[in-house]
């Protein structure tokens, strides 16, 4: 959900300010799941020519744990914490980040083991 659409739901008392934390963790989590493509043994598996492109083959990633495990509110701005990559893993971040700010959220991600 973009922060505009969740903005106007708040003001109409359909979403609570509250929800921004779930909505900002599942969205982070739908862009780490969309960096995957199905297999037929694995499940899933690393789309390796993606994340070539992306250079999020420079980055030190656990991919069979990548997640969003917590967001929080510090200062007006919202920090998605995303556990299984190195904390200089600023490829992986950027890679998040433009996404959410696309959709309007400013979402600072910080990647840690």
């Amino acid at each position: 959900m973009k922060k505009k659409e969740f903005d106007r739901f708040v003001r109409l008392g359909l979403r609570r300010k509250e929800d921004a934390k779930k909505i900002i963790q599942s969205l982070v989590n739908w862009l780490i799941t969309s960096l995957y493509v199905p297999d037929k043994d694995l499940i899933k598996a690393v789309n390796e020519e993606l994340i070539q492109k992306l250079s999020l083959d420079m980055d030190a990633i656990n991919w069979g744990d990548l997640k969003c495990f917590e967001v929080e509110e510090l200062d007006g701005r919202w920090i998605a914490y995303v556990d299984e990559a190195d904390p200089t893993a600023h490829n992986l971040q950027r890679y998040l980040q433009s996404w959410l700010a696309k959709w309007g959220w400013n979402v600072e991600v910080i990647t840690e083991w």
